[in-house]
C-alpha cells in the first residue's frame, strides 16, 4: 500500500533532481559567459540548447578538411582544404611542404620570414587560388608553384635573396592572373658570371598578364647594373624575363625598357 509518507519522500527526491538540473543549467550559462560569450536569450532550460547551437568556440573543421569524392585518392594531402594559422617563424625549409595538396585553395602566412628553401613548396597544388607569403629570406624557389594551374592572386614576394627561380611557374597549362604583386628586388643577389643563366631566368610564359601587371613586375625587379657593379668596372651579365606572346603584344617599347634598362632581357 502506497502511504502518504512514501509519496512525500518521492516528491522530495524529484525536487532534489529538479534543483540539481536547475543548478547545472545555471553553471552551464556561467561557464559560457566566462568564456567571453554574450548571451542574449533568457537563461532558461529550453533556451540552453539554442545558446550552445549558436556558440562559435572554434572554427569549422570542414573548412580545413574534407574527404575526397574520388575513392582513388588515398593520401592525406587530398583531404586538406586550408592550412590553419600556424607560426612558422622557426622553420628554415619549406622543401616539398605542401607538395600535391590538391584541395588547398589558399595560403596566407607572414611568419615564413626565416624560410630559405621553398623548393616545390606548392608543387601540384592544382586548386591553389591565392598566395600571400613572406619570402624575405628565401634563396631557392625552384618549382615553387609548379602545376599550380588555378593561381589567380599572388601577393608581393620579396626575392631579394633569390638565387634559384628555375621553373617557378613550371607546367603545361596557361594561368589567368587577376592580381600579382611582383617579385621585389629580384636580381639583387645574382652573382653568377653567365648571361641568361637558367637559375636566374624569370619564366612567366605560363601566366596571362595584362599590361599593368607586367609593368608592376618590371618595376619590382632589381637593377642588375648594381648587382654586377657595372659603375665600378664590373661586367653586366644580363638575365632573362620570359613572357608569352599574348603579354608581349600588350607592351610598348617604353614598358619593356623599364626592365631592359635594369639589365634584363625581355623575351
Amino acid at each position: 500500500m502506497v502511504t502518504l509518507s512514501y509519496i512525500k519522500n518521492k516528491i522530495e527526491q524529484i525536487n532534489t533532481i529538479i534543483n540539481s538540473i536547475k543548478l547545472n543549467i545555471q553553471k552551464a550559462y556561467t561557464s559560457i559567459e566566462n568564456k567571453g560569450i554574450s548571451i542574449t536569450k533568457a537563461k532558461t532550460s529550453s533556451n540552453l540548447y539554442l545558446v550552445i547551437d549558436e556558440m562559435q568556440l572554434g572554427e569549422n573543421i570542414n573548412e580545413y578538411y574534407s574527404l575526397p569524392t574520388n575513392s582513388s585518392k588515398t593520401s592525406f594531402c587530398d583531404y586538406i582544404n586550408k592550412i590553419p594559422d600556424i607560426d612558422f617563424s622557426t622553420i628554415k625549409s619549406f622543401y616539398n611542404a605542401f607538395l600535391n595538396f590538391s584541395r588547398l585553395s589558399s595560403f596566407k602566412n607572414n611568419t615564413t620570414n626565416n624560410v630559405t628553401n621553398f623548393y616545390r613548396a606548392f608543387d601540384g597544388c592544382s586548386n591553389l587560388f591565392e598566395v600571400e607569403i613572406n619570402t624575405s629570406s628565401g634563396t631557392n624557389f625552384n618549382r615553387m608553384f609548379y602545376d599550380c594551374n588555378t593561381l589567380y592572386k599572388i601577393g608581393e614576394m620579396d626575392f631579394g635573396k633569390a638565387t634559384n627561380i628555375s621553373s617557378l611557374f613550371g607546367g603545361s597549362k596557361q594561368i589567368v592572373i587577376g592580381n600579382i604583386g611582383g617579385f621585389k628586388n629580384l636580381g639583387k643577389s645574382y652573382t653568377q658570371n653567365s648571361e641568361s643563366y637558367s637559375a636566374y631566368t624569370l619564366d612567366l610564359s605560363r601566366l596571362n598578364l595584362n599590361r599593368s601587371q607586367a609593368i608592376t613586375i618590371f618595376n619590382k625587379l632589381y637593377d642588375l647594373n648594381l648587382s654586377y657593379n657595372v659603375a665600378t668596372g664590373g661586367t653586366l651579365y644580363k638575365q632573362k624575363i620570359v613572357l608569352n606572346s599574348n603579354t608581349i603584344g600588350k607592351l610598348t617599347d617604353a614598358d619593356k625598357n623599364i626592365a631592359i634598362n635594369k639589365g634584363w632581357i625581355v623575351s
